[in-house]
This record gives C-alpha cells, sequence and structure tokens, in this order.
C-alpha cells in the first residue's frame, strides 16, 4: 500500500496490479517478466520513490489451485529483481 491510495502487487501470471485502495478498482496493469515472489520494497533515492519486485521464473501455479495450509515455496527457476519509478 502506497500513500497515495495504491495498492501493487505482481500476481502468478506476470502481470502488475494497481488498486485503488478506496474502491479496489483496477488503476492500471502492466506485463512483466515473471511472476512475483515475496513482497516489494519501498525506496526513496533523491526525492524519488521506487517499488522493487522480486520475480521468479518457472512454471506458474494454475489459476484456481488450492494451496496446503501454510503456502508451498515459489517455483524453482531464474530469479530477478525490477524496480519501477513512481510518478513525480
Amino acid at each position: 500500500m502506497l500513500a497515495g491510495g495504491l495498492f501493487l502487487f505482481v500476481g502468478n501470471e506476470a502481470k502488475l496490479h494497481a488498486l485503488d485502495k478506496d474502491t479496489g478498482k483496477v488503476v492500471f496493469s502492466k506485463e512483466m517478466a515473471n511472476g512475483s515472489a515475496g513482497v516489494p520494497a519501498v525506496y526513496q533515492v533523491k526525492r524519488r520513490h521506487y517499488v522493487l519486485f522480486s520475480l521468479v521464473a518457472g512454471s506458474r501455479f494454475a489459476l484456481g489451485i488450492k494451496l496446503p495450509p501454510g503456502g508451498v515455496n515459489p517455483p524453482v527457476g531464474q530469479k530477478s529483481s525490477v524496480a519501477l519509478a513512481l510518478p513525480q
């Protein structure tokens, strides 16, 4: 959740989603290289804010799959990180 009222996440289908925190409506979405693993980090450099996502390649979880209690480890595959600059 960002201070400006956006909720950001990258799902297993390799797409970044930005939702309005009050309405839940999609503000925008963007294709990413892979699905996400973990929690994004937000940081600032010279008054510019960035969001850092950890991405993992490999087979994606099937839509509608039921995970066991406690979840599972992300799929094995190439790992990378992507930083996106937020609008000023």
